[in-house]
């Protein structure tokens, strides 16, 4: 490039005390970066040329700042001043409602300690290291002063009327009353869908009128209030308002499950009363999610035939109960109760038609249905380290079997197991098994009287064939007397814990309980006399 004479061209490079680029270092990424600095003396005359330049301006967003930090103030610190300090909440906002609900509430805890004191041994068991001043307090609060405890010897006063404390309990009761009173209809001037407010306003009431109608707003309001909830639920049940009381007690049960014994205590005795069974079934057919376990608690009510009159109505009124629900009220019969005929009639009555016209001696020998778990069906108690179900045979798709899975060492079978109800007489049980079972000791079927527990007849021990199904036969007579109730058992014989550890699987099928030739050559049915 040619420059012009006397033209002397800029040098390259940086410019005289400019900083030179740092080239990027081996461990450049391990520094740390420079954070910008915070200039508060820039900020500080920029709010300066902002006030000089927009006087008004500045001061209206000054104003509406301060009415911000006062409307967070009076808003939102109560909320969180409530639980912990009420009354300087009220301070900072007078007539908040939340503040007002927890000062309530703390009215209702020592109204509640004034109607139940502690008992007297409740009181000597106390730290003797508490204050003196927490002391005086109590002994007010019961009634009495400081000195009440000082014993017979104690000093007796001058002044007759200073022995005395200032308030009675029956004074500070009323006070309470009171205060809640008042603070609730405050609540609810503010906030009139507070239903803990109505719920805390019922309580304090002193009429049963006012307290029905405090309660009964608290209730349509929320059905969450346990206390408006069960104070209903008493009072109808007391004027034998069945419906109404069902409907509180309905709500109980759905939210309040930790009251369910209470609640129900109240519906166990609707059972004997025909138009309050009535009200209980209609409850029942819409299936609320108490119905199975309310249902299932009758098994400790088996004294009378109040249940079996449910279960009925029930049936009747197109809503039957299921296998489940039924099953622990058979089992208490059978079982607590030693009443297996009255057991078997419950449920025979509370069978179909259906049902019926396949109910054999036997039921579900051929396990063509899934057991219904009752006593009188196949019932399959869990066990350890095995599983238990019913299957299709791969060869007859048509038919079933019962197979049992083991596990590796150690296991405990739970048994399969049907009552059943035999005339006197000799019989044959025949069936057939499958299976690669590996253990010291095998599976074994057996016949018992019941509850006695007499052996009847049983099988060999039975390990499976792997080759195909293998029959199997064991002979067993009823005694004509001492065994109208019979047991038919599926078990592992084992006789000690080294003789539980099994392997493989085993299965049973075709399972049948014939009269012997001799017994069944005059046509006499082996069904239960009277069935």
């Amino acid at each position: 490039m040619n420059f012009p004479s006397g033209f002397i061209p800029p040098a390259r490079g940086p410019r005289p005390g400019a900083r030179r680029p740092q080239k990027p270092g081996r461990f450049s990424w391990l520094r740390r970066p420079r954070l910008p600095r915070l200039r508060v003396g820039g900020v500080w005359q920029g709010l300066r040329t902002a006030l000089t330049a927009h006087p008004r301006r500045a001061i209206g967003f000054a104003v509406l700042a301060i009415a911000c930090v006062l409307l967070v103030a009076m808003n939102s610190l109560p909320v969180a001043l409530a639980p912990v300090a009420p009354r300087l909440a009220l301070a900072v906002s007078p007539g908040h409602p939340s503040s007002l609900l927890q000062i309530a509430r703390d009215d209702r805890r020592e109204m509640t300690a004034l109607l139940h004191p502690p008992p007297a041994d409740a009181k000597a068991a106390a730290p003797a290291g508490r204050s003196g001043a927490a002391s005086g307090s109590s002994a007010t609060q019961a009634g009495g002063d400081a000195d009440a405890d000082a014993g017979p010897d104690a000093e007796t006063p001058e002044d007759p009327d200073a022995a005395e404390p200032a308030t009675t309990p029956g004074a500070d009761l009323q006070h309470l009353r009171a205060d809640i009173r008042d603070r609730a209809r405050a609540v609810l001037r503010s906030a009139p869908l507070t239903a803990e407010a109505y719920r805390l306003l019922g309580e304090a009431e002193e009429t049963p009128d006012e307290v029905r109608t405090a309660m009964l707003n608290a209730f349509a309001l929320s059905r969450r209030e346990p206390v408006a909830t069960f104070t209903l639920l008493i009072e109808a049940y007391e004027r034998r308002a069945f419906a109404d009381a069902l409907e509180k007690a309905d709500a109980l049960l759905r939210n309040t499950p930790a009251l369910n014994s209470y609640t129900s205590s109240y519906l166990t005795p609707m059972l004997s009363d025909p138009d309050a069974r009535a009200a209980l079934v209609d409850v029942l057919k819409q299936k609320p999610p108490w119905r199975t376990a309310f249902l299932q608690s009758l098994g400790d009510k088996v004294s009378s035939d109040d249940g079996v009159e449910l279960f009925l109505a029930m049936k009747q009124a197109g809503s039957p109960a299921s296998s489940a629900e039924l099953t622990p009220y058979l089992l208490a019969r059978l079982q607590n109760a030693k009443d297996p005929q009255g057991s078997y009639n419950v449920w025979l009555q509370l069978l179909s038609d259906e049902e019926l016209a396949r109910l054999l001696p036997v039921n579900n020998a051929d396990f063509a249905a899934d057991p219904s778990g009752t006593p009188f069906d196949w019932r399959i108690t869990r066990g350890r380290n095995v599983n238990v179900r019913i299957v299709r045979l791969k060869d007859e798709p048509e038919a079933r079997a019962i197979r049992t899975d083991f596990g590796v060492g150690r296991v405990r079978f739970g048994g399969v197991s049907q009552v059943v109800f035999l005339r006197p007489g000799s019989y044959m049980f025949e069936g057939q098994q499958f299976g690669t079972m590996s253990a010291k000791r095998g599976m074994v079927w057996e016949v018992r009287c019941f509850p006695k527990s007499n052996l009847l007849g049983q099988s060999s021990q039975l390990f499976g064939s792997r080759r195909g199904w293998q029959g199997f036969e064991f002979p067993f007579t009823v005694p004509p007397t001492g065994c109208q109730t019979q047991i038919i058992r599926l078990l592992h014989d084992s006789r000690s814990a080294s003789e539980e550890y099994a392997s493989g699987d085993i299965q049973f099928s075709k399972i049948r309980v014939n009269p012997a030739a001799a017994d069944g050559a005059n046509g006499e049915s082996y069904l239960p006399a009277g069935r």
